[in-house]
């Protein structure tokens, strides 16, 4: 697997971008930029280190390695991932719409209590210019 794949699927399985991620690790973002546009063809041992402490799931093998394997964690769970997300995505959509109603049918009391304190309001001045 090529070193900008790994890079991708990193920043990918993460959900950063580059700027963070290098940040997070301890490395210049420069360095990651040379990685992804291919000036740099590998990645050194000193950055999978760096990788490897700060984010264990990737190990350093797998870094350093040609391989086209894929990290276990993500080929075993990507398709549960993306279900679990649509997943969750439903259930926040839902308790949203929920939240939706309920702000509606308070923004109906609320105006209903504000026509009530008007017509309380014109009948006190209809009153009032009685009296006069």
């Amino acid at each position: 697997m090529k070193t900008v794949k790994k890079i991708e699927i990193i920043l990918s399985h993460l959900d950063i971008k580059a700027p963070t991620f290098a940040k997070k690790i301890g490395t210049t973002y420069q360095q990651i930029w040379d990685i992804q546009r291919k000036k740099t063809q590998k990645i050194s041992g000193e950055l999978a280190k760096k990788i490897n402490a700060t984010y264990p799931q990737f190990s350093i093998e797998w870094l350093l390695s040609d391989t086209n394997e894929m990290p276990a964690f993500i080929s075993n769970s990507g398709k549960q991932n993306i279900n679990t997300g649509i997943n969750n995505g439903s259930q926040i959509i839902s308790d949203q719409s929920h939240e939706i109603e309920l702000l509606k049918k308070h923004i109906a009391t609320l105006e209903q209590a504000v026509s009530d304190k008007m017509k309380i309001i014109e009948l006190l001045e209809r009153k009032n210019k009685s009296k006069k």
